[in-house]
């Protein structure tokens, strides 16, 4: 008789607290676009919702009772709406917001250019293609790897390279992906490649573990981010400054000793903000050597400092500034040294011998100051000075028994010289092993102004910037040559820095860009026109010293040759609305 009784109130109490789940979409009234990443919160709780790329939502409710909805969004003026829930019957709300002239604060125009995409702007409304992988999908999915990241964009094609994503190769759209070099790689709205204009093809990517969203735009929508206009622009965006107090960690740990630890602390006040973040990442590795070398893993720290200061509310001219400064250092011990095929299909994780003192040490810091001025409603100013500075050293395995390596694999296991990578023993001096060494740095000053209002029935947005960029390259190696004794490498001849052909040179490029943009509708059609102007400077000196490339103090005078171009990129995007659900897009740049 317990037993039934028991049974009986659990069986009540389930239907007092049966879970009541509330569905729903919300709308722009005028044209009824789903409308991204609206708020949709329970007044008086922490009980909400961000709706997605559909405009839907869903929040969980424990009990029945009269509930306020209140739903926001950025550009749309808010609404609340009291809604009843009784017994467990689901509900489906819709809502439909009025859009009105957005008037940001300083704080949220930061937030605002360090996107692609835009606050409060309507993401389907924007000609081009434009994707978002947001914070949910890097936490539901725990991806680190830049590479499985955007491999669920459309457009977006990347090539593996040492199987951790420390080294990305991605293009978009048939533009090819040597290294990210035809695209443009930013940080919070920042060009962030090492050397964008004089060396883009650089073996660098930010830190994806402690990003919180990534944004691609192709075609006509983003010729404003150049230089690379043909194919498209990705930006990384970092973990913002939180409003209250927050302390985040997360710990992974898997095998090969594979362990990740990402913590931030911050915190705002009503005029000071601040983020303190690290992301630390390491990992034994998952190839094996035959001998000489334990580790194919890596080791690779990440640390970022955000400090804000903006005036008061009550401030006649609203202002903000934010400075960012982060550090990178990385250890991996890669090669650009594979496997003959015969090998890769016997053992794909195997590594020669000759490759064990192979490894990548690289260092970058970024340092950025943001500012941003509200003169006139409507109306704000930006100011970004940024400075990136990026050193690697890839100490790798070049040439063996006088044989570049990609000649030997190659021809595969029957070359003359191919029982060298797993010898126990050689001579002096058979393997070459190349210090590639560069040293970059970058930096610049932007100015955008952005002007928001209606104009002849219409709403426009138009917005001018202007860029002053400056990039090098120093590239100064030397080859050391070794012998295996005892199944150990040792150097035998040690080389001297800036000897040889490609091992002296400066690569500098100047750079100065201007664009604008207006964003207007036209009944059903919501049209951006703009055009992107850059004069660019690019210059190469070889240290050839007396002849035969025998010049490390770069004491002679260097070859030089030199380059002046300048480049109009026109562009214009269409959306016409067929239905709230269905568009037509155009772009042409």
């Amino acid at each position: 008789m317990i037993k039934e009784i028991f049974a009986f109130v659990l069986f009540c109490s389930s239907l007092v607290f049966a879970e009541v789940i509330l569905t729903g979409v919300v709308v722009d009234a005028e044209s009824g676009t789903p409308i991204l990443d609206a708020n949709v919160q329970v007044e008086g709780s922490e009980i909400g919702a961000a709706t997605n790329l559909s405009g839907g939502f869903e929040i969980s409710l424990q009990s029945e009772g009269y509930y306020k909805i209140k739903v926001s969004a950025i550009g749309f003026e808010a609404i609340s709406e009291t809604v009843e829930i009784l017994g467990t019957d689901n509900r489906e709300l819709s809502f439909e917001l009025t859009s009105t002239v957005i008037q940001l604060d300083p704080v949220m125009v930061l937030r605002e250019r360090s996107s692609l995409v835009g606050l409060g702007h309507n993401f389907l409304r924007i000609p081009g293609s434009v994707s978002v992988v947001t914070r949910r999908d890097l936490e539901k999915y725990h991806d680190t790897d830049i590479n499985q990241i955007v491999a669920r964009i459309p457009g977006v094609y990347a090539q593996e390279e040492d199987g951790y994503g420390l080294r990305p190769n991605i293009g978009m759209r048939g533009t090819g992906v040597e290294r990210s070099s035809k695209i443009n790689v930013m940080e919070d709205g920042i060009p962030i490649a090492p050397a964008p204009y004089a060396s883009p093809a650089a073996y660098y990517s930010p830190t994806a573990g402690r990003m919180e969203s990534f944004e691609v735009r192709k075609g006509s929508s983003q010729i404003k981010y150049g230089p690379h206009t043909t194919g498209g622009a990705l930006n990384y965006v970092s973990t913002s400054i939180p409003r209250d107090f927050r302390v985040r960690a997360k710990l992974f740990g898997g095998q090969f000793n594979t362990s990740k630890a990402h913590v931030n602390v911050g915190g705002s006040g009503e005029t000071f903000g601040y983020l303190f973040e690290t992301f630390l990442d390491r990992t034994s590795g998952f190839k094996t050597f035959e001998h000489a070398g334990d580790n194919t893993g890596y080791n690779k720290s990440d640390y970022l400092a955000k400090l804000r200061f903006n005036t008061p509310q009550s401030f006649s001219i609203p202002a903000a500034v934010e400075a960012k400064y982060s550090v990178m250092d990385e250890v991996s011990n890669e090669t650009y040294l594979g496997l003959s095929r015969s090998d890769f299909s016997a053992n794909p994780l195997r590594r020669y011998a000759a490759s064990g003192i192979d490894e990548m040490d690289a260092d970058h810091t970024q340092t950025a100051v943001t500012a941003v001025a509200n003169p006139f409603p409507n109306v704000n100013i930006t100011l970004a000075y940024y400075k990136n500075e990026f050193d690697r050293n890839w100490y790798k395995l070049s040439k063996v028994g006088g044989k570049g390596i990609g000649s030997i694999l190659s021809t595969g296991n029957d070359h003359p010289s191919f029982a060298l990578l797993s010898a126990d023993e050689t001579d002096e001096d058979v393997f070459q092993i190349k210090a590639n060494n560069r040293m970059y740095e970058a930096s610049g000053v932007q100015f955008v102004v952005n002007g928001r209002f209606s104009a002849l029935g219409t709403y426009h947005n138009i917005m001018a910037g202007f860029r002053r960029h400056a990039d090098e390259m120093d590239r100064f190696q030397k080859v050391d040559k070794y012998g295996m004794q005892s199944k150990q490498l040792l150097m035998t001849t040690e080389g001297i820095w800036g000897i040889g052909s490609k091992n002296n040179r400066f690569y500098l490029a100047d750079a100065t860009s201007y664009f604008v943009e207006d964003e207007f509708e036209l009944g059903a059609m919501a049209l951006t026109v703009g055009v992107r102007a850059e004069d660019i400077t690019v210059t190469r000196k070889d240290w050839k010293g007396d002849g035969s490339w025998n010049d490390p103090q770069r004491a002679f005078s260097p070859s030089v040759k030199s380059k002046k171009l300048s480049v109009v990129v026109p562009g214009a995007g269409l959306i016409y609305r067929i239905t709230p659900m269905l568009s037509l897009v155009s772009g042409i740049h």
